[in-house]
């Protein structure tokens, strides 16, 4: 990929003191990286055995350069993002080396909120922080005016999340059944708790199934179709799990999902009631999974700065992605236009959806990236 991106060293960099700022290189280091999941390291030892001379430095150096620079964009988002009526909210683990008073071991945070499946602007937006308190999540749904977003906010059953008291809080159904899965697994063979965990699981898989039917209806016809045949069901699994709720021990994997399934039913029963809302949270875990396959072969982040820059840029990333946008013409047209770009609309106009109809993807790339 670093052979397209390359140009001769006597080219005027845009990169004070680089001769590989170039927005076509620039760009395929950052899709590299962010979409294709390709460590720095692995960039440089590519480049080598093309004969083209890099370190790891010079490329991180770039991308928190580039990452620093395109923080407006990430801010713009974010604003974007807190006027839609539905954010999917979820956060994974980091590694940062050196940040002030904390070891190197410790666990970092990247946050992540995402637009609903309907929103016409779809945004993605990554959030680093320190630690996984609830604050954060608060913190970034707080406008710089001071208002909270008070729409709705679908998340797993973290607890962290219930300090945004302003929300509608609605549950994953996946989450509920991924325990009792768990549970199946852990019964022994012949054991009747086995069928019992089976039964729930049948029936949250009719639900999906409504909902694949209920795909690209209008608002009204979807809601329709959930009273007329997902209440029913839902009612049937609430009334299960208070029946078998005593019949298992609590403590046992069975008992533990019933117990969870409890807790979260009444934050999860309110998908039934809006349109914009899926049945789970899988719509950002795939968000999420990009940056796991990243993090398996980067492993950490050197530096605060460094983790800033991969938050903007993972952002800008798939945020593209969601949009249908090809994320290396969009780096290659930011860098190019954004010294340019002096007043607020300048700026909105490079926004991935802003960019939408001039840079399609390439068919095979877009299949790459789904």
């Amino acid at each position: 990929m670093l052979q397209r991106a390359h140009r001769s060293e006597d080219a005027e960099a845009d990169v004070p003191g680089s001769s590989y700022g170039s927005p076509e290189f620039v760009a395929d280091v950052a899709v590299s990286k962010y979409q294709f999941a390709i460590p720095l390291y692995r960039q440089v030892e590519m480049a080598t055995a093309n004969n083209v001379p890099l370190n790891r430095t010079t490329l991180a150096n770039l991308m928190m350069d580039l990452g620093d620079r395109l923080v407006p964009l990430h801010q713009y988002m974010r604003e974007e993002l807190l006027t839609q009526q539905l954010i999917h909210a979820d956060e994974t683990t980091v590694q940062v080396l050196k940040e002030p008073g904390r070891r190197p071991e410790q666990k970092s945070y990247l946050w992540v909120y995402r637009s609903g499946a309907k929103a016409q602007h779809q945004v993605v937006v990554f959030d680093y922080q320190p630690t996984r308190a609830g604050a954060h999540a608060l913190n970034f749904l707080t406008r710089d005016d001071g208002t909270t977003f008070s729409g709705t906010l679908q998340a797993d059953g973290y607890a962290g999340y219930n300090v945004v008291s302003d929300v509608v809080r609605v549950a994953c159904m996946a989450h509920i059944r991924r325990k009792f899965v768990e549970a199946l697994k852990a019964v022994p063979a012949g054991r009747g708790e086995g069928s019992i965990a089976t039964e729930l699981i049948d029936m949250i898989g009719e639900l999906y199934g409504i909902e694949r039917d209920g795909k690209g209806l209008k608002d009204d016809e979807l809601l329709a179709l959930r009273d007329r045949d997902s209440r029913p069901i839902v009612l049937r699994i609430e009334t299960w799990l208070k029946e078998n709720r005593d019949k298992v021990l609590p403590k046992s994997a069975l008992g533990s999902a019933i117990r969870y399934a409890l807790d979260q039913w009444p934050a999860m029963v309110r998908y039934l009631e809006n349109p914009h809302s899926a049945i789970d949270n899988n719509v950002i875990e795939r968000e999420v999974k990009r940056v796991v396959m990243g993090r398996k072969a980067w492993l950490f982040a050197d530096s605060v700065n460094g983790m800033h820059a991969n938050a903007v840029l993972y952002s800008l990333v798939q945020t593209c992605i969601a949009n249908g946008v090809d994320p290396y013409k969009y780096f290659v047209t930011v860098i190019e236009r954004y010294p340019k770009a002096k007043e607020p609309g300048d700026m909105q106009a490079l926004l991935p959806w802003a960019l939408k109809a001039e840079l399609s993807p390439d068919t095979a790339l877009l299949k790459m990236a789904a």
